[in-house]
């Protein structure tokens, strides 16, 4: 999976601009490291061994969609370069920055508000 390279200098601008701003632990790992190397050699990286120690997820969801969150999560900014992700996938994490309450599914919408309301009365 060819996924961009994060800019160093980027981080470093953005951490002066706000130096309380907290450092994405993925990024230190190389993509090798995080999803294995595209080599069958049985290794499948961090989120691979992550993913067979925790048996239960194979019910929620694969690896293939594991290892691809970990990349977006790595790098939110380049979730276009990264390989297999799908259309919808595509346009869900393109709106993500935009979304808000209103786009928000009805039931959760109705359970935060019931949730203020209730932090107020108290």
């Amino acid at each position: 999976m060819a996924v961009p390279q994060p800019q160093a200098q980027g981080l470093a601008a953005g951490l002066q601009a706000n130096p309380r701003m907290i450092r994405n632990p993925l990024l230190y790992r190389r993509i090798d490291q995080l999803c294995g190397n595209d080599e069958n050699d049985g290794d499948d990286g961090d989120v691979g061994r992550f993913y067979n120690r925790h048996h239960d997820l194979s019910s929620v969801v694969t690896l293939d969609v594991l290892k691809r969150g970990a990349l977006v999560a790595r790098n939110p900014n380049a979730f276009r370069a990264i390989g297999g992700i799908t259309g919808p996938e595509v346009a869900a994490l393109a709106t993500e920055d935009d979304a808000g309450l209103m786009q928000l599914a009805r039931g959760l919408k109705v359970t935060l508000m019931t949730t203020a309301c209730a932090a107020i009365v108290q």
